[in-house]
């Protein structure tokens, strides 16, 4: 079986093909696109109809997430700057992700999701305890889409800036982990606690991140890894940097389970 920075090295090829590919479609036109719908909906209010698009709080006002950290969690900054000092490949993974999601920002309610896992240990709340859920956010593939009304409800910054590393962090843990939402919650929780090259190795080990827990294996091979990665670089430079990856963690002999 392959450990996962050898998997991870493997991936940058397809990442860089897949980027390119994906890119060369979005520039063209694929056919894709929908010419049927529900129709324009109405709402009347005092006898004058307003169409449904331009009244409902519920529609999404779309902002990139990097766009949204800075405004709305600018303490994620920091919270990200401090992974990357301990663990910079974990730290460009944050970075990388976020120039690629989207958030959508509404001014209604959002469905609950039921958060508890089936094969969870914890009991929450507590027996006897109540306590009124409300659903912030929700994660969906590039989109998070965001409550608004309910998110400046919350007056603790940290806990605007923790959310948004949450809502950042589904990106790293595989939908198949057992109790998935218990591990992302303690993921959040500890970092919250400590950020250091142990605390995040523990963090990446005990809840089954998508991510090398030791970055030091990485270490000999950061210059061509962060070249490889470097979504604005030439794609000739990027594909010869993975190629060095390849030949020199071979070289390294880094494949050791134990140490992976």
């Amino acid at each position: 079986m392959k450990s996962k920075t050898s998997l991870m090295i493997l991936g940058l090829f397809s990442c860089l093909n897949l980027a390119h590919v994906s890119s060369a479609f979005a520039a063209g036109d694929t056919g894709s696109g929908g010419v049927g719908g529900g129709g324009g909906v109405t709402l009347d209010a005092k006898d004058i109809a307003k169409l449904r698009d331009l009244v409902d709080p519920t529609a999404c006002t779309l902002q990139w997430a990097k766009d949204f950290q800075k405004e709305t969690a600018p303490g994620s900054i920091d919270i990200i700057n401090q992974i990357k000092v301990a663990h910079w490949y974990f730290g460009n993974a944050y970075e990388r992700e976020i120039n690629h999601i989207i958030v959508c920002k509404t001014q209604g309610p959002l469905k609950k999701i039921n958060v508890t896992d089936p094969d969870s240990l914890a009991v929450f709340p507590p027996p006897g305890e109540k306590v009124n859920e409300k659903q912030a956010a929700i994660r969906m593939g590039q989109f998070i889409v965001v409550d608004m009304t309910e998110l400046n409800k919350m007056t603790l910054a940290r806990h605007k800036d923790f959310l948004f590393v949450h809502e950042v962090t589904h990106s790293f843990l595989p939908m198949g982990v057992p109790a998935r939402n218990d591990k992302l919650r303690a993921i959040i929780k500890n970092l919250a606690i400590k950020i250091s090259p142990e605390s995040l190795e523990l963090n990446i080990l005990a809840n089954g991140i998508d991510m090398p827990p030791k970055v030091s294996i990485l270490d000999p091979l950061k210059n061509d890894v962060l070249m490889a990665i470097d979504e604005n670089g030439p794609l000739r430079d990027r594909m010869l940097a993975a190629k060095k990856i390849t030949f020199r963690y071979d070289s390294l002999q880094l494949r050791d389970k134990k140490t992976v």
